[in-house]
């Protein structure tokens, strides 16, 4: 188990920091500036999945849950993005012009983390 928090870890790591530079990267070689930072998102993103990964491997230990764990990961996903829009409403969701390139900044962290948490469970799912 250790090892698979390790392992967890590194990987949610790995998907931050090569994520956010290449998303920036893309927008600066692009010349495109948005009108806030992706990095709040991407942290975010990356801390939100990385306690869903944690909390899910601990919870596949008791047997009771372990054969709800789907359905119990689309109700922390909808309070996932409740919670999302939440934090970032004033700053973003608020704001009623938002570009297309904008959206789509906030769309890409969302499913790189996203994949990274069905990854996660689907590992854990499979153990058993």
């Amino acid at each position: 188990m250790i090892k698979q928090l390790v392992v967890y870890i590194i990987v949610a790591a790995l998907l931050y920091f090569v994520g956010l530079n290449a998303h920036e990267l893309l927008l600066d070689k692009n010349e495109i500036y948005l009108s806030f930072s992706i990095q709040k998102f991407y942290f975010f993103h990356v801390t939100f999945s990385l306690f869903v990964c944690i909390a899910f491997l601990f919870l596949s230990k008791v047997d009771k849950i372990f054969n709800q764990l789907g359905f119990i990961y689309l109700g922390v996903l909808a309070f996932k993005l409740v919670f999302f829009s939440m934090v970032f409403y004033n700053e973003v969701i608020d704001s009623k012009n938002l570009s297309k390139t904008e959206s789509l900044s906030l769309i890409i962290p969302l499913f790189i983390f996203l994949s990274f948490e069905v990854f996660c469970l689907i590992r854990i799912m499979n153990k058993k």
